[in-house]
C-alpha cells in the first residue's frame, strides 16, 4: 500500500483536517448527550411526559433539513470555518436555556434553530472533506469520520448519565453549556481559515500548495 493512502498521511498533508477531526471528536462527545439531558429535564424538572421528546426531535430534524438546504447556496460565498464553528454556540444556547425554561413548548423553536446549525455543520464538514481529500482516499477518510461520529456517543452518554445522577439536571446543563462555550471559542482560535467553497481546479491548487510547503 502506498504511503499516501494511509489516513495518517492524508492528515499530514491536510493539517487543517486533523484539527477539524479533533474538534469533531470533542463536539460529538458533548452533542451526543443532548437527548439524555432533555429526557431527564422533561421528567425530573418539568414533570412532563417523555413523549414530548418526539416533538423536540421533530423540531430539530426539521431545522437540520432547512440547514442542509441552505448550505449549497452559501457554501461558495462564506468562509467555511464560519459554517462549522458557530453551531457550537447555538447548541450551547439551546442546552443552557434549559436552566431557565419552565414550559417544554419553548424548547421547540430553540431546537429548530439548533437543527439549522447542525445541518450547516454536517453538510459543510462532509463537503469540505470531499473538496480537499484525494478521491483515492475518500473511503479511509470518511470511514474515520463515521467512526468518530458513532464511537463518541457511548462514552459521552455514559459520562452524562453519571453527572446527572451526581449533580442533577440544572448543574449538568450549566457544565455542558460551559464546555460548549469554551469549545466554540477554542474553535475560533484553533481552526484555521478554510476558505470558501472550492471548485475542482481550486482544490487541486490547494493540494499542490500543501505538498509544496512540505518539500
Amino acid at each position: 500500500m502506498l504511503p499516501h493512502s494511509e489516513p495518517k498521511g492524508v492528515l499530514a498533508r491536510h493539517r487543517q483536517l486533523g484539527t477539524l477531526f479533533v474538534f469533531l471528536t470533542i463536539a460529538m462527545f458533548i452533542a451526543s448527550s443532548v437527548d439524555l439531558i432533555l429526557l431527564s429535564f422533561l421528567r425530573d424538572v418539568l414533570g412532563s411526559g417523555v413523549e414530548n421528546l418526539s416533538f423536540i426531535g421533530t423540531a430539530s430534524l426539521s431545522g437540520m433539513i432547512v440547514g442542509a438546504a441552505l448550505v449549497p447556496k452559501r457554501y461558495k460565498k462564506i468562509e467555511r470555518k464560519w459554517l462549522i464553528v458557530p453551531p457550537l454556540f447555538t447548541i450551547c444556547i439551546s442546552i443552557g436555556s434549559l436552566y431557565v425554561i419552565q414550559n417544554w413548548l419553548v424548547i421547540l423553536p430553540l431546537f429548530f434553530v439548533q437543527g439549522i446549525a447542525l445541518g450547516c455543520f454536517n453538510i459543510t464538514f462532509v463537503t469540505y472533506m470531499q473538496d480537499i481529500v484525494e478521491k483515492e482516499n475518500y473511503t479511509r477518510v470518511f470511514s474515520m469520520y463515521h467512526m468518530i461520529s458513532s464511537s463518541a456517543a457511548l462514552p459521552g452518554i455514559s459520562l452524562t448519565g453519571v453527572l446527572l445522577s451526581i449533580w442533577g439536571v440544572p448543574t449538568t446543563v450549566l457544565v455542558f453549556s460551559g464546555i460548549l462555550l469554551v469549545l466554540g471559542v477554542a474553535g475560533i482560535l484553533a481552526v484555521p481559515s478554510l476558505g470558501k467553497g472550492n471548485s475542482a481546479d481550486a482544490t487541486n491548487i490547494e493540494t499542490a500548495r500543501t505538498k509544496a510547503s512540505r518539500n
